[in-house]
C-alpha cells in the first residue's frame, strides 16, 4: 500500500518499488548507516491495550531493532499515547519518536483529505512534522480537479511522502464485528 488507499482515483504507482522490492537485513542496515542515523534513542509508544496497535507495535519494534535502530519501547495504554502525542519535547524530556495509529479510509483517499499526511507540524491537533517541500502539493488550488496537473501532483505527493516518511502505511484492515463487517 502507498500513501493513498489502493483503487482510489488519487492512488498512484509512483515510488511503489519502495515497498514492493524486499531488501535483505544487510541492505536495510546499510541504508540506516547511510541515512546518518547515529544510534540516537527513539521512543516508541507501544499501546498494549489496543489489539491492532499492539500487534503493529510488536512487529515494528522487532523490525527496527533488527536493522540497528535504538528503540526505547515504552509499553503503555492508549490514553497515555493520546496524552503525550501533542508533546514536542525531546525524547529525554518525555517526548516521543513514534507510535502506531489508524485512521478511517477517507483520510487516505485524496491528498487534500489526509490530515495525517498534511504534515501540519505544530498546529493544533497535529502530531506530524512540518514538511515545507510538499505543503504546496496539499493546497486546495494545487489539487483542484480543474488543475490539469492533478495526476502529476498526486505522483509528486506520494514520492515526497516516500522521501520524508511522515507516516509508515502498514496496509488496510477490516475490523471484525459480530454479524459481519461494519
Amino acid at each position: 500500500m502507498g500513501f493513498i488507499v489502493p483503487g482510489m482515483p488519487s492512488a498512484t504507482e509512483a515510488g511503489m518499488d519502495n515497498v514492493r522490492k524486499r531488501k535483505t537485513l544487510d541492505e536495510l542496515k546499510k541504508l540506516v548507516e547511510q541515512s546518518g542515523y547515529a544510534g540516537e534513542r527513539l521512543a516508541f509508544m507501544h499501546p498494549t491495550d489496543q489489539l491492532v496497535y499492539h500487534a503493529v507495535s510488536t512487529v515494528a519494534v522487532d523490525a527496527f531493532r533488527k536493522i540497528g535502530i535504538n528503540i526505547d519501547e515504552q509499553n503503555t495504554d492508549w490514553g497515555t499515547v493520546v496524552q503525550r502525542r501533542p508533546s514536542k519535547e525531546p525524547v529525554d524530556k518525555g517526548g516521543w519518536s513514534m507510535f502506531p495509529a489508524g485512521a478511517p479510509a477517507p483520510e487516505f483517499v485524496d491528498p487534500m483529505l489526509s490530515n495525517p499526511m498534511r504534515s501540519n507540524g505544530a498546529k493544533p491537533g497535529s502530531a506530524g512534522p512540518t514538511i515545507r517541500s510538499w505543503r504546496p502539493l496539499t493546497t486546495p488550488g494545487s489539487m483542484s480537479k480543474r488543475n490539469g496537473q492533478r495526476r502529476k501532483l498526486e505522483a509528486e505527493y506520494q514520492l515526497a511522502a516516500f522521501e520524508s516518511v511522515p507516516i509508515i502505511p502498514c496496509g488496510t484492515y477490516m475490523p471484525h464485528a459480530p454479524g459481519g463487517p461494519i
